[in-house]
């Protein structure tokens, strides 16, 4: 179509503009722009195939390509590189109504691949009951029981019973070792590595400020509680609770003392002969003055506060103190401003048995490393004296029968400042 120079050409095309407007009573204030505004658009749609870059008015970043959201236009549908054709819907057939030869879905069975299958052998390998039954069954097949040795694997082991008993009379009077007396020459505490294994957990009203400010004073002094039974009143403390030696001596096959990393318990399995040896290994810090003045003692709960029924059946049950089961989701702390909270903070720390060391907070860190390398020498033979020859063959053999275990390691033990208020868990 022929036009003069310089006119749209979108201005010799007969077209009809629909303008929408959202109420009937408004009318359009310039009827001639809004014409020309849809000719335009119009003609940009149907004129030829171009590049339009369209402005739009909820800004550019909506339509910005990120990798969780892209765009494609005109998108065409796949096209089937096979050269089989699709069924349609008319010619599927009735159901019910048989296949002929032919079709896309008639075959034979007997043409058909054998079916491949497991003989589920494997299953059994990881379950021991099916071990156990086997073995049953092959001592009647050959005419015979098998033995109790064959079958005492599979057996479920008996869980130790717990000491509940008093154990005022455990660890020999007294039971409070003040330190020595004497001078004690500074010590260089860069050679006894400080404990770094756990960061430090402050205890209300302490915060990670005032516990830094402690622990830098060089005359302040603090304690740590290592729990001998029961549970100390704050959340994540390590618990502890003592074995009950069957017949008054340990056997040659446990029950075993241990420490709460062997990611079984969160808690410190002692027996008596490990708490005798530990209270020996702290004096022995005590008498060698490398970490200043150091005093020892030995809190024993009184005999009204042990659960003398409580039988204990494993290793697990904490029922040995009998305030553990008042408000044991929700332990109270000090400086609680709940009276109540406050009486069975002081019942539940009187209710438990601990070791208290007493130092120069100067040598916190250092006896907190020191504490956790202590390790009790279980021996699995008979207790008591052993003579020359027997000494000198364990040398030669290696020590074999010897199992050393880390009592402390992994343990969160409570820091005490001088005024007996808690003040962190490392």
């Amino acid at each position: 179509m022929h036009r003069p120079s310089g006119t749209p050409a979108y201005l010799n095309t007969r077209l009809t503009v629909h303008d929408f407007l959202p109420d009937t009573n408004l009318v359009s204030s310039s009827l001639a722009s809004r014409l020309e505004q849809g000719r335009a658009l119009a003609f940009v749609s149907s004129s030829n195939a171009q590049w339009i870059s369209p402005c739009s008015n909820a800004g550019s970043s909506t339509f910005k390509i990120s990798s969780c959201r892209l765009y494609e236009y005109n998108l065409q549908p796949p096209l089937l590189s096979s050269a089989v054709g699709w069924f349609d819907i008319q010619s599927i057939p009735e159901w019910g109504a048989g296949s002929v030869k032919g079709d896309h879905d008639y075959f034979k069975l007997e043409d058909l691949d054998e079916f491949e299958s497991t003989d589920f052998q494997i299953l059994p390998r990881n379950l021991r009951i099916f071990d156990r039954v086997e073995l049953e069954f092959q001592a009647r097949l050959h005419g015979k029981r098998a033995s109790d040795t064959e079958l005492c694997g599979d057996q479920p082991a008996k869980r130790p019973r717990l000491d509940t008993s008093p154990i005022t009379d455990l660890i020999p009077q007294p039971h409070f070792l003040p330190g020595p007396a004497a001078k004690f020459d500074p010590v260089d505490t860069s050679r006894i590595a400080p404990y770094r294994k756990t960061q430090l957990v402050p205890v209300s009203p302490y915060d990670t400020l005032s516990v830094t400010q402690l622990m830098n004073s060089g005359f302040r002094r603090g304690a740590w509680l290592i729990p001998v039974r029961g549970s100390l009143p704050w959340d994540g403390a390590t618990t502890a609770v003592i074995l009950e030696s069957p017949n008054g001596a340990l056997s040659a096959s446990g029950p075993y003392p241990s420490g709460p990393d062997n990611a079984s318990s969160c808690k410190i399995t002692w027996t008596r002969e490990s708490l005798l040896d530990l209270w020996t290994f702290l004096k022995s810090i005590q008498q060698a003055k490398q970490l200043g003045p150091i005093s020892l003692s030995f809190h024993a709960a009184p005999a009204d506060a042990v659960d003398s029924t409580d039988t204990a059946s494993g290793p697990t049950g904490e029922s040995n103190n009998p305030y553990l089961h008042l408000h044991q989701s929700s332990k109270p702390t000090a400086g609680s401003p709940d009276e109540f909270s406050a009486y069975i903070y002081r019942a539940r720390l009187e209710g438990t048995d601990y070791i208290k060391v007493y130092h120069d907070i100067h040598y916190s860190l250092s006896l907190r490393n020191i504490l956790d390398a202590y390790r009790y020498i279980h021996n699995d033979g008979s207790s008591g004296a052993r003579d020359q020859s027997s000494s000198s063959t364990k040398q030669k053999t290696g020590a074999a029968s010897d199992q050393k275990i880390r009592m402390l390691k992994g343990a969160c033990l409570v820091f005490m400042d001088e005024r007996s208020k808690a003040a962190f868990l490392m």
